[in-house]
């Protein structure tokens, strides 16, 4: 089950006064703080807290009830680094600069018994101030969103690149038409006045009309029966640019070489 927005900045908190206390002596530092609401309304999105640190403990050593005084920085280097630790947490409003979501610590007062802070949490939408612990449940589920994410901005990318795709095989396909129908003219002349007719390299058959002369984008030529019944061109392996209607539903669902 998720932990509730309280038990998750309670946990919060204990890294943050963790990570206060010094390494020559942690065990008198901040061994004893507690934390309650002040308005315990869940589903606001503002919520404050008091944070108290008494100045003695009552410690029971083999069964002898001693009071241990425990260490505290003055009050306002304790709010000091108590907000600078929720810090590096807060989001910003990204037109105004302002703070929409953090921790701070309002106020804090030392009577001499205790010292009590009054920490301010202000929350967003799907956003935490501070850092939190997670489930493995939860862990997985953002991974999955993670991965869905990454999905759908790969299958966005694919789809821009097959639609670009298209468009520049219709281009070649219409500068294929325009050279072939200036190459078919040429040939016309040509064999009228030589009466040299071209070979198709497939079917080593002469291809005796303009009509049944193939130019592809290569250069090299075919005749129309054959062209059809091939991909590449028999002479050097360039890839055939077909006619749109034959290659568009190929182009949008697989991986055909263009």
């Amino acid at each position: 089950m998720p932990l509730t927005r309280k038990q998750q900045f309670g946990i919060a908190v204990r890294e943050c006064i963790h990570q206060l206390c010094p390494t020559n002596n942690p065990e008198q530092y901040f061994t004893e703080w507690s934390m309650n609401d002040l308005y315990p309304l869940a589903s606001s999105s503002v919520h404050h807290y008091t944070l108290t640190f008494p100045h003695q403990l009552q410690r029971n050593i083999d069964g002898v009830t001693s009071t241990v005084e425990q260490q505290l920085p003055t009050p306002d280097v304790l709010k000091e680094q108590f907000n600078a630790y929720f810090t590096p947490y807060y989001q910003f409003c990204t037109w105004t600069g302002e703070r929409t979501a953090y921790v701070e610590m309002t106020e804090i007062e030392d009577d001499g018994v205790e010292m009590i802070g009054t920490a301010k949490v202000v929350y967003k939408p799907r956003y935490y101030p501070y850092p939190i612990q997670k489930t493995p449940i939860e862990q997985l589920r953002d991974e999955c969103r993670r991965l869905e994410r990454a999905c759908e901005i790969n299958n966005n990318i694919i789809r821009v690149q097959k639609k670009t795709q298209l468009k520049l095989r219709q281009k070649m396909r219409r500068y294929q038409d325009r050279m072939q129908q200036i190459v078919r003219d040429g040939y016309e002349i040509v064999e009228k006045y030589t009466k040299i007719q071209e070979k198709c390299p497939v079917c080593i058959g002469e291809i005796t009309t303009k009509e049944n002369l193939m130019v592809p984008l290569c250069g090299h030529f075919i005749c129309s029966d054959c062209m059809p019944n091939c991909d590449k061109c028999p002479m050097c392996r360039d890839v055939y640019i077909r006619a749109p209607s034959s290659y568009v539903a190929n182009l949008l669902g697989g991986d055909n070489e263009i």
